[in-house]
């Protein structure tokens, strides 16, 4: 191996790393959760490892199948957790990268090349792309080999027909990725038409050959007998392409799924439009222009809120690079990403909520040739005042800068924040793994989740553990803990869960947790998820002597409720967590508040009251002998120093507290 095409090997390697390590590192926990459509995805591969084989998954509005059985043969390896999923990404958005080399490579210099692949290696859209589990993610590596191919077939004549065909072939296998790979006819229809009129009727022997760009033979000296085998070769390749997509084709035909979603989401639905669809058009057109440079995409799961494709100084080459291919557009190689950009950007356009980076993922990787021709110019500047090294010294530079600002956007301030974690149903997933948890502590235990949550959030079916002790709750039915076995039941706050309630009153040990909160899209405030309530039908184990017993008189003489333990836990956003366990010393006839307060200098500075355990399980109706435990949060004054906790009952209709032994109507608890 020659000198040259070592460092190009070695090169090649230290770029495929550097993309690898903004793309695989804490793939199951940035961003957290795992979201819904990803969820599906997991769901449709676990139907793939049962047997079931379709070229079209028709839940959740209907998907390709590429990435799914990918993803199957992930799921197969690691089983159910996100990481299976969103590995199929990195690797994908991995190769990507190379295929961008390979791409830019064929259609101009290798140093432009370079620069492409750089870019698409450190963008934010692309890594965020790569991190979730999104069949999206596989466009812009078949939009990459596609073009690679095209490219070859017109520099290489002896082998044209062998990359048309694989060019064809590309062509067909992208209409199992995502829905806007069907404007890929169209892309590149245009740019055949560009060919024909612009450099076989008008350009005859006067076609402009850029600097960086790789002229196809005969192009430069004015010949265009190769056209009629070109045309031969691109129908072959045509042939290829319609081969291959049939089969998806004929289902989609057949289901009556052609244009999938496109009505629900098209600006010329009256519902989106509001009856001025021309306005519509208008502003999706100018804020799609502008995403580039100015104001991207506003979900956080595509794109951190707003940012624009390229950070500032990438932004200027961008747009240096859109003036070098005008100036230069009778050069095919030129004309290219103009033309290819702006068709790709139509299925985001045609679309609510421009600019949409999912949508839009057809001009990827495509729109890093802009800002890669400029910064060659950069690289190849010569000042006669100044060092040789400047140019090349600068562009490294704003590549450099480029690498920062994206890590800084993304993982300082995005993938850990607040609207990532809603956005991404963590609440969803945190539910998951409590259910998961408890079945592995308690393998004869028993989950019962609502069925309603069950059947709402798919991350929920993914990742639990499909076992016998898993039980989606029927409506108005519930099992009973009174075998002794142990139960967590998963309810949803806002509904009757009246059954259920009864059945866990039947235990002995019952735990009530408010579980995570949730927030839907375009939604301000959050909401409670979840409760969970972990019953225990056994009796319940021996424990040391309560910390306080809780009656009537100032002697408290027949002592009604015990405090069994209490627990401090801080949290990191100022608060502290309260665990509290009561327990049944006799039967309570009156139903008792619980009180919890900070105080500094004996004032009270922060307060929690409610009835024990949200109220599901109200004092008047403990039994003798059964323990209950609930965890409250208090938010403490900044600095907490000097605040003392203390907890009690008291009744609710005279606001008179329970006692303890020593007269005190409290417990203090110590920080």
């Amino acid at each position: 191996m020659s000198t040259l095409r070592r460092s190009s090997f070695w090169a090649g390697v230290g770029l495929t790393l550097a993309a690898a390590l903004l793309r695989f590192p804490g793939l199951g926990e940035w961003p957290p959760g795992l979201y819904h459509d990803e969820a599906f995805n997991g769901l449709d591969a676990l139907s793939v490892l049962q047997g079931n084989f379709p070229l079209y998954f028709n839940a959740n509005n209907g998907r390709e199948p590429l990435f799914i059985y990918l993803v199957a043969g992930s799921i197969a390896l690691l089983g159910r957790i996100a990481l299976a999923i969103r590995l199929v990404s990195a690797l994908i958005g991995t190769l990507t990268v190379l295929a961008t080399w390979l791409m830019a490579r064929a259609w101009f210099s290798p140093r432009v090349a370079w620069i492409s692949a750089v870019i698409m290696a450190v963008l934010v859209w692309p890594i965020n792309l790569s991190r979730i589990g999104f069949r999206a993610v596989l466009l812009p590596l078949l939009i990459a080999l596609l073009l690679w191919q095209i490219g070859l077939a017109w520099r290489s004549p002896a082998h044209q027909r062998r990359h048309w065909m694989a060019a064809g072939a590309l062509l067909g296998l992208s209409f199992y990725t995502y829905l806007a790979a069907r404007f890929l006819p169209l892309a590149l229809g245009v740019f055949a038409l560009y060919w024909y009129v612009v450099v076989e009727r008008w350009g005859r022997g006067a076609v402009e050959v850029g600097r960086d760009a790789v002229s196809p033979p005969g192009l430069a000296a004015g010949r265009s007998s190769s056209w009629m085998r070109d045309k031969r070769d691109m129908a072959l390749a045509l042939g290829v392409a319609i081969v291959v997509a049939a089969p998806l084709l004929l289902t989609l035909v057949g289901q009556g799924e052609l244009l999938g979603r496109v009505d629900q989401v098209s600006i010329f639905n009256p519902a989106i439009n509001h009856g001025n669809p021309v306005g519509s058009l208008a502003r999706n057109a100018a804020r799609t222009a502008l995403m580039f440079t100015t104001q991207g995409d506003f979900i956080p799961r595509h794109n951190v809120p707003q940012r624009p494709v390229f950070d500032p100084l990438l932004a200027l080459a961008f747009l240096a690079g859109v003036v070098l291919c005008l100036r230069h557009w009778r050069q095919p190689a030129y004309a290219l990403p103009l033309l290819w950009t702006g068709v790709m950007v139509w299925p985001t356009i045609l679309a609510e909520g421009a600019p949409h980076f999912l949508r839009a993922v057809g001009v990827l990787p495509v729109i890093c040739l802009f800002p890669a021709l400029a910064l060659d110019r950069l690289g190849a500047w010569r000042p006669g005042r100044f060092p040789s090294w400047l140019g090349p010294a600068a562009v490294a530079l704003v590549l450099a800068l480029a690498l920062g600002s994206s890590i800084h956007d993304y993982w300082g301030e995005h993938a850990s924040g607040t609207a990532v974690y809603y956005e991404f149903e963590t609440g969803a997933t945190e539910m998951a793994a409590e259910m998961n948890g408890f079945l592995a502590a308690h393998p004869d235990g028993r989950v019962v989740v609502a069925q309603r949550l069950w059947q709402q959030w798919a991350n929920v079916r993914f990742l639990t553990w499909p076992t016998p002790g898993l039980i989606p709750l029927p409506a108005n039915t519930a099992p009973s803990p009174e075998d002794g076995s142990p139960h967590l039941f998963i309810l949803w706050p806002f509904e009757e869960n009246g059954p259920a309630l009864a059945a866990m009153r039947q235990g002995n040990t019952i735990a009530v947790r408010e579980g995570a909160m949730e927030r839907g899209d375009l939604e301000t405030s959050s909401r409670l998820l979840y409760v969970s309530y972990q019953v225990n039908g056994a009796a319940p184990a021996a424990t040391a002597a309560p910390q306080a017993r809780f009656g009537i008189t100032r002697d408290a003489t027949g002592a009604q409720i015990a405090l069994v333990q209490a627990t401090l836990h801080p949290t990191r956003d100022g608060k502290v967590a309260v665990e509290l366990t009561w327990a049944a010393l006799a039967q309570p006839a009156v139903d008792y508040t619980v009180f919890l307060q900070a105080l500094v200098d004996d004032k009270v500075v922060a307060q929690r009251d409610g009835t024990p355990l949200r109220g599901d399980f109200p004092t008047s109706t403990w039994r003798p002998g059964q323990k209950f435990s609930e965890t409250r949060l208090l938010e403490l004054p900044w600095p907490p120093d000097g605040v003392e906790i203390i907890t009690g009952l008291y009744d609710a209709r005279t606001q008179q507290r329970l006692v303890r032994q020593d007269g005190e109507d409290f417990y203090k608890m110590t920080r």
